[in-house]
């Protein structure tokens, strides 16, 4: 009889080394799928927090284009309106010619009549 209960703890040791590899198998395999999974985890945490520094940096430079183009719209008003002032004052200058002219004309006429 001795030998038969031999034998069964022959089985039973076999049977629970090969059930604690199976279970270190398991674990390893559990392990290594949420070491993965915390990677890609972090890697999408990454990409996320660099496309929203990308969009802000995008929004950073269409703000200062916008300011660019705002000072250049404003230097061109300031452009345009001192050459309407001069344009303007030229033809004030004209008209006050001309009219002299009319006039001299007029009394040149009355004087000559």
């Amino acid at each position: 009889n001795e030998g038969k209960c031999f034998l069964v703890d022959v089985l039973v040791a076999s049977r629970t080394r090969k059930s604690k590899k199976a279970v270190n198998a398991l674990t390893l395999e559990k392990n290594t799928l949420a070491v993965k999974a915390d990677q890609l985890i972090e890697e999408a945490r990454k990409d996320a927090e660099s496309a929203r520094t990308e969009a802000e940096q995008a929004k950073k430079e269409a703000e200062a284009i916008r300011n660019g183009v705002d000072r250049k719209i404003e230097q061109n008003n300031a452009i345009w309106e001192k050459t309407f002032h001069q344009l303007m004052s030229f033809i004030k200058g004209v008209l006050t010619q001309t009219m002299m002219i009319q006039e001299m004309k007029a009394h040149h006429d009355v004087v000559s009549t």
